[in-house]
């Protein structure tokens, strides 16, 4: 049975490493599309290649490591597809800061040499961040792992762009976008991080042409007026519906502009005013398009103004100051207020991100936002929890168009041409000539893809859509997505609408929202706090078990997760604790032959308890697994292995062990119903080998049913734990020398083993060890001392076959058994719902016994009272909640019952 020695102490990390390469080269990790299984398909939420591991990537993939470990173990052809983004703007800025060590511009080098240099990057620091996945000991297949500009995945990028223009659902138009001065490129949504920063309220006035009354217009950013196009007034403001249709004067520039309405406008905001500057804000382009208003463009790429006169070849917000000053020095500027805004910066440098209006391509959303929405709303995409679907469809009820052009060389080239008759054509490959004209002098087009065209692809394209492959006929939708809730919109969002389009299916079933990784003080971990916890050095110090369990440890779906060191030594010492375990049951049952199919029948009280509580447990995680709830699973597993297994059950079973290595072959025959026995089981035959007495290792013995039912269970127990711990259940597995617990079967539910009648008969034993073991704690008695028990039962036969395990449990001389109360001054009671237990103690511990006792009822009868005139409120019964007041009522049932059992149990209560 045993096919390895335990060695005493676990070091797990040194062993992470070979087991991982173990799980590698047996080809657990893969996935066959000719497999008949039924598959079950997660697909990694692809990394940048420029990222390390951070806590957010590690609770991602190990959640969806957990759920792949645990269907693999059910019986699916499970498939984990791992691959890596390329992340075109923060790849491009590592590359040109390479570059500018060597002071190189990529301007001068130009563009294929720039992409040569970014490729031999790629190739040089592109993997670090999977040898680090595997460090976590992620399941993946690595034989399939891509990259979004791989062949495959390119392909699929063009041909998901012709598609979409062959349907005019792509164009190329002027609109605002978001511009990063210093990037030199429109940025996405997503790429764009909205800070709360200390600002100013400008307040000035603009003259009505030919008049002298004025209109005061509020605004943070004074340096666009010269690109104003209007002012805009909600039409049912009453305060400026005179001046609706009139004109008025830009200060500094003397342009005159419209007064209009519109009802975007907000009229508790400032003065109720707004200046319209369409080609530097996205709500004031807008209003642009629906008045037909001139877009006048004052900021170029680099933040520097133009256009603006004698302000024109200053930087955005050094002209914000001289535009200030001079609406002061000619007396329009009313008032400056201090306030607090939220700015938008680029995820990348931290730049201030400025709406600009430009020239690019478009992906026109409503016609694919529809179908996306109605895939959630009928539910046959389904997010966990729930109440993110609500993000989901709010966020595409409103959508707008989507940018998808980038000015940076990185990345997917956009598919179009242009020749000089000016024909736009876009097309798979290269076109020869120009089907227009004729003409050969074609010109590609220089922006490429945002990263999230791709990305949008991700779970049909690692799949060799747009083929129809083996692959893809097997593993498409796939199954679960699993995600944080920041990504909900901008990427989940595409790849469904992506997916309805272009293949006509949902690309997942389920998408699961996991939450933020926060410190022990439920605070956001980052730089500027110093709380930031690395995923590695935390592996590198604990092992990469210890890290899982401590990340999902608590989990609920779509909650933040508090994360520790001290919590980090926690999961440490239960991977211990595993470990010691594992060591104790070899120690009982190496000597024992293992039967692979035991038959469980005539069980031992302890014995058929375990199995019915273990068969209990795996019913119950079954739900919580297909729920995700995994934090729930794993507390539960973790509870009936450290309380069952390991406090009760394990500890019963030495005494057996131990009572059957000193009991000789007759003596122990002779035993109608032995301490461990329920009921007319047989004994098993016993051959003595020589005077050793310590547990089983004098005895060479035919099956044992204790021995099978420890390890049985053990066994159970370690392929509960692989999906969350995989390493030291792998390593405990080995010793077995049955294999992989990778590739064997998860615990399946047999209710034949489930018995409520013993687990409520071995509660009881229990529950009398323990409240032995607490009275002796609260009256000091020393460990090694034993004690004599005195029991009152209406049950002794119930009783009578589990006294040894009770005695030697207890440190017990003797137990005896009476019929009435005893009146005997040196026994301490112990008041349970069947027995009354006398523990034996001396004069001085049964003082000590009474103050306790009477300090203890005065207090409850403190709280007696306080429960009893809360109850008696006519108020608190009339307004309070039903289940407060009956669990007010059930306190106080409580509280009675426990000073009326103190009574019984202490001498000269009556004085209380």
């Amino acid at each position: 049975m045993w096919k390895k020695k335990f060695e005493k102490i676990l070091d797990i990390r040194s062993i992470e490493k070979d087991i991982y390469k173990f799980w590698e080269e047996s080809g657990f990790f893969r996935a066959s599309s000719d497999s008949e299984k039924r598959p079950f398909v997660v697909v990694l939420p692809p990394p940048n290649i420029t990222g390390n591991l951070h806590i957010g990537h590690a609770l991602d993939q190990t959640l969806q490591d957990i759920i792949i470990r645990y269907k693999r173990m059910k019986g699916f052809e499970a498939l984990f597809v791992p691959g890596t983004d390329h992340a075109s703007i923060a790849t491009e800025a590592k590359v040109t800061a390479d570059l500018a060590k060597e002071n190189i511009n990529k301007w001068d080098i130009g563009r294929d040499e720039f992409l040569n240099r970014t490729w031999e990057w790629k190739h040089k620091y592109g993997g670090i961040i999977v040898n680090q996945i595997k460090k976590l000991g992620i399941s993946c297949d690595w034989s399939r792992e891509r990259f979004t500009m791989d062949e495959g995945c390119s392909e699929a990028v063009i041909e998901f762009f012709v598609r979409l223009y062959e349907k005019k659902l792509i164009y190329r138009g002027t609109r605002t976008i978001n511009w990063c001065p210093k990037c030199l490129t429109s940025v996405s949504d997503i790429e764009v991080n909205s800070e709360e920063a200390q600002g100013y309220l400008y307040q000035f006035r603009y003259f009505l042409k030919d008049s002298n009354n004025f209109l005061c217009v509020s605004t943070t950013r004074p340096e666009t007026i010269f690109g104003d196009a209007a002012l805009a007034v909600h039409p049912e403001d009453e305060r400026y519906k005179p001046f609706i249709g009139k004109q008025a004067l830009i200060p500094l520039s003397g342009r005159s502009i419209p007064v209009i309405s519109d009802k975007a406008v907000k009229p508790d905001y400032g003065t109720g005013i707004l200046k319209v500057t369409p080609a530097h804000s996205h709500e004031d382009f807008e209003i642009g398009q629906r008045h037909n208003l001139a877009c006048v463009v004052i900021l170029d790429e680099h933040g520097v103004t133009t256009n603006c006169g004698i302000y024109s070849g200053l930087e955005r917000f050094e002209a914000r100051k001289a535009v200030v000053d001079s609406l002061e020095k000619s007396g329009v500027l009313v008032k400056t207020e201090p306030i607090v805004h939220r700015l938008g910066t680029c995820y990348r440098c931290g730049t201030v991100v400025e709406p600009r209006v430009s020239t690019q391509w478009f992906v026109s959303m409503k016609p694919l936002a529809a179908p996306a929405i109605e895939v959630v709303e009928s539910g046959n995409i389904k997010f966990v929890p729930q109440r993110f679907s609500k993000i989901y469809l709010n966020w595409l009820k409103n959508i707008k168009d989507w940018c998808i052009s980038r000015q940076i060389w990185w990345g997917h080239r956009i598919p179009a041409w242009y020749c000089s008759c000016g024909k736009e054509i876009v097309a798979r490959s290269e076109p020869d000539v120009c089907p227009c004209c004729g003409g050969k002098n074609l010109a590609q087009e220089d922006d490429t893809l945002d990263t999230w065209f791709s990305s949008a692809l991700w779970p049909f394209s690692v799949f060799g859509w747009p083929h129809d492959t083996e692959d893809y006929k097997k593993f498409f939708p796939i199954d679960t997505l699993i995600t944080g809730h920041d990504i909900i919109f901008f990427w989940v969002a595409r790849m469904i609408f992506s997916s309805l389009e272009l293949t006509g299916k949902a690309p997942f079933k389920h998408v699961l929202v996991h939450g933020l990784v926060r410190d022990s003080l439920g605070r956001k971990m980052s730089k500027s706090l110093g709380n930031g916890i690395d995923p590695l050095e935390i592996i590198d110090k604990y092992g990469a078990d210890s890290l899982r369990y401590a990340l999902v440890s608590g989990i609920t779906p779509g909650n933040d997760v508090k994360f520790s060191e001290e919590k980090i030594e926690g999961s440490r010492n239960f991977i211990n604790k595993i470990w010691n375990a594992a060591r104790c049951v070899e120690m009982y049952t190496k000597n024992y032959k293992i039967i692979e199919n035991f038959e469980y029948k005539n069980l031992k009280l302890h014995n058929s308890w375990i199995l019915s509580r273990l068969n209990g447990l795996i019913d119950e995680t079954k739900k919580n697994f297909e729920d995700f709830e995994f934090g729930i699973a794993l507390q539960k597993i973790c509870s009936l292995f450290w309380e069952d297994f390991c406090d009760w059950y394990l500890e019963i079973s030495k005494i057996e062990f131990k009572f059957l290595a000193e009991t000789n072959n007759d003596s122990y025959k002779t035993i109608q119903s032995d301490s461990f026995l329920k009921g007319s089981g047989t004994v098993p035959e016993l051959e003595i080998g020589d005077s050793e007495s310590n547990c089983s290792k004098n005895l060479k013995l035919q099956p044992n049913q204790t021995a099978n039912v420890m390890v049985y269970v053990l066994k159970q127990i370690l392929a509960m734990l692989h999906p969350f711990i995989p390493f030291v259940t792998e390593k405990i597995w080995q010793h077995f020398g049955e294999g992989s617990i990778m590739v064997s079967s998860f615990p399946e539910f047999d209710r034949n083993l489930l018995n409520f009648s013993d687990e409520k008969f071995m509660q009881r034993i229990i529950f009398i060890i323990k409240s032995v073991r607490a009275r002796r704690n609260d009256l000091n008695i020393p460990s090694n001392k034993k004690v004599n028990l005195l029991i009152k039962t209406e049950d002794r036969a119930f009783l009578e076959p589990y006294l040894q395990t009770i005695k030697t449990a207890v440190r017990a001389s003797e137990i005896n058994f009476i019929e009435h109360d005893s009146n005997e001054e040196n026994f301490s009671v112990i008041t349970t719902d069947f027995e009354k237990i006398y523990v034996q103690i001396d004069s001085l511990n049964r003082a000590e016994e009474n103050q306790r006792n009477i300090a203890e009822i005065c207090s409850i009868k403190n709280q007696i009272k306080n429960t009893e005139k809360l109850i008696s409120n006519s108020e608190f019964i009339t307004k309070a909640p039903k289940a407060v007041i009956e669990k007010t009522q059930n306190k106080l049932k409580i509280l009675k019952s426990r000073v009326e059992k103190l009574l019984k149990e202490t001498d000269q209560a009556e004085q209380v």
